[in-house]
């Protein structure tokens, strides 16, 4: 699934079935992206995959634990 909007914002994901890590199961995996302009014009841009370890989200904007 797909759309983009007259102002810029856009939309992707999908989603298959996958065996499991342990490979005795299935689990739905979905995958997507989604961008806009913020208030202050700057770009947006998000990517993430949802799976049996999570959510997990890619992204500049996304604040970054200090590096050790």
């Amino acid at each position: 699934m797909q759309y983009q909007s007259g102002d810029g914002q856009s939309f992707s994901e999908k989603a298959d079935v996958k065996r499991n890590s342990r490979n005795d199961g299935n689990v739905l995996v979905r995958a997507g992206h989604f961008g806009y302009t913020a208030p202050d014009g700057t770009p947006i841009s998000l990517s993430y995959i949802a799976d049996e370890h999570g959510f997990r989200a890619i992204g500049d904007h996304i604040p970054q634990p200090p590096a050790y």
